[in-house]
């Protein structure tokens, strides 16, 4: 039944709360910063549950957009082509636009969805807006474009009255506020810090290197997760000199003339609903400036780098790097060949980023075991046997945090969920004996704040501030660690296991799910008392065998299922370098 007319407020900015005294309704669990408890505590309030608690929905709902994310990528690349006057194929834009895309798709369809279920809520819609700041809030790259899509409310305000004023005009009444525009476009959108004396130190080294090594450097390195340490021991294993590329792709941000005409187009030859009508209005409007008005400038860039690898192998440039896609772009793939490594993993994600890695790169260096016909198991650049000399003195509790607004259609915890899944944290630690609960602290993680959820206070209420490891790396905290208790399935387990000390997981798994080729080593990982989806179980397990840890730890069955585990999700060992060799070397013959 619909609720009569209520304020909706649809992010935290607190100016469009309305008046005191006022029924408001919450778009959702974003608008409610816990520090500011108790601001919106004390508000006549209801809460709108997140489409994405229906899990069946988030898959139903990815599988959707992902066919018109492919759908997206063939007219995207026509609209470019004629902007840019150029004739490339959908792989080339695919590779440059492709990281924007997929995330920028599934977050207007959680803002469409949202707004759609708040209609469906409310018989009158009255909110408030903030003038509109659309031409100022388009990102120039695709870190601007997260900067501006996670921690910031501002540009999901704008958003929000979008879809409301285009399709909900008829029950809709905006109220207009009175603003100072600097006090919303005072953070720059783009990473302006200067180089360290020590990240200018190895830009001169690498300049040496370069000089030294000539334009014949067959592999480049690039972002790859790998050490400095590391790099070099392969890179003398394959008699090559180790570089960095620091300064290889960087360029100065240029001035633009926004194309106004332009990016009022639709982009969409067919639509096939409303929301995919709002999308051909919106992309143009919202696409970066790096692959629209910047783009001739960053294709200049691209064009001056003097590098000729036969090989790249990256972790992460490939996403945010907007010099090297086009760079990349321009090569491949007969050029040169991209291969993309894992940049962290304990068991792949049942769903996340449309298969973006596989579609663009000719191999996909995995952690877990091949589950893809590009992917070859290595192992991983970032974690190797890690010998810690530990203190042994706390049951070490690493927190979770995610981001308050959704960011892409992934099979993670969305929301409220990640509430859920501190809750259940919060549980576990308070089932647990006295005595272990005396040596038990929390490493939340960092910049939670940043990410919106500002669990290191919620814990610290919770638990009490003494609880709380203050400023330590997650490495300081292993050294100090009797027992480490993860609390998602991600790198963080991965590198627990790595170490050797005793290591379980609690979580959630029904916001984390898995590919089936997971589904064995789970099982057996919780029938050896690994992996626990029961808080108060975890917590039973822990009161058991605390006195005696090692001993459960190095049990037959324990021993036998980390060993498997590594078998199939973490493939590590001493010779590691030797094993990347071999593999490259063998690469570089087909290459040539």
């Amino acid at each position: 039944m619909a609720l009569t007319e209520r304020l909706l407020i649809t992010t935290a900015l607190e100016e469009t709360w309305g008046n005191k005294g006022e029924q408001v309704y919450f778009l959702g669990e974003w608008c409610k910063h816990y520090n500011r408890k108790e601001a919106w505590s004390k508000l006549d309030a209801r809460t709108q549950a997140h489409h994405w608690n229906d899990r069946v929905k988030l898959k139903k709902d990815h599988d959707c957009l992902k066919d018109l994310y492919e759908r997206t990528i063939v007219d995207i690349s026509r609209s470019l082509n004629e902007f840019h006057n150029l004739d490339k194929p959908d792989l080339y834009w695919r590779i440059i636009v492709g990281p924007w895309l997929f995330s920028y798709i599934p977050v207007l369809f959680d803002r469409w969805e949202v707004i759609r279920l708040a209609n469906i809520n409310l018989k009158e819609i009255k909110t408030y807006q903030i003038a509109n700041f659309e031409m100022q809030l388009i990102p120039f790259d695709y870190s601007s474009f997260s900067i501006n899509l996670e921690p910031r409310d501002l540009w999901n305000h704008m958003i929000f009255l979008r879809i409301l004023s285009n399709y909900y005009a008829e029950k809709l009444k905006i109220v207009d506020l009175k603003y100072d525009k600097s006090q919303y476009l005072k953070n720059p959108t783009t990473n302006t810090q200067k180089k360290s004396l020590k990240n200018k130190l190895a830009s001169i080294l690498d300049k040496i290197a370069f000089i030294l090594s000539g334009k014949n450097q067959k592999i480049m390195f690039l972002n790859s997760y790998f050490s400095l340490t590391r790099l070099s021991m392969l890179n003398l294993k394959l008699k090559s000199m180790p570089r960095l590329y620091l300064d290889t792709f960087t360029f100065e941000k240029p001035s633009v003339d926004i194309a106004k005409e332009f990016r009022q187009q639709k982009i969409l030859k067919e639509t096939k609903s409303s929301f995919e009508e709002f999308l051909s209005q919106s992309i143009l409007k919202d696409i970066p400036f790096v692959h629209l008005e910047a783009f001739p400038y960053l294709l200049s860039q691209a064009k001056k780098i003097k590098e000729n690898p036969s090989i790249v192998l990256t972790a992460i440039s490939h996403w945010n790097d907007e010099v090297f896609k086009v760079w990349i772009a321009e090569k491949a793939p007969r050029k040169t060949r991209l291969f993309i490594t894992d940049h962290g993993s304990t068991f792949p994600a049942l769903f996340d980023f449309f298969d973006h890695d596989e579609s663009i790169c000719e191999k996909k260096i995995t952690w877990f075991r091949k589950t893809h016909p590009k992917h070859i198991c290595l192992p991983p650049s970032k974690i190797n046997l890690i010998n810690i000399k530990s203190e042994k003195k706390y049951c070490s509790v690493i927190g979770m945090d995610f981001h308050r607004y959704v960011p892409r259609v992934t099979a993670f915890a969305h929301v409220e969920q990640n509430i859920v899944c501190l809750e259940n944290t919060i549980t576990f630690c308070r089932a647990l004996d006295p005595i272990v609960f005396a040596s038990t602290k929390v490493r939340p993680k960092p910049d939670s704040f940043h990410l919106g959820w500002d669990t290191e206070k919620r814990y610290a209420d919770a638990l009490g501030k003494e609880k709380i490891f203050q400023n330590q790396s997650y490495y300081s905290v292993l050294k100090k660690s009797k027992l480490i208790v993860c609390t998602y399935a991600d790198t963080t387990y991965s590198e627990a296991l790595a170490t050797g000390l005793p290591a379980i997981l609690v979580h959630r798994p029904e916001f984390f799910e898995k590919i089936p080729e997971a589904k064995d080593l789970i099982q057996r990982m919780e029938n050896a008392n690994m992996i626990f989806s029961d808080p108060l179980k975890a917590a039973l397990h822990v009161n058991s065998v605390w006195d005696h840890i090692d001993d459960w730890w190095n049990e037959k069955q324990v021993v036998e299922v980390r060993e498997f585990f590594f078998e199939n999700a973490l493939h590590i060992h001493d010779n590691w370098y030797k094993e990347w060799a071999t593999f490259l070397k063998s690469e570089l013959k087909k290459s040539n």
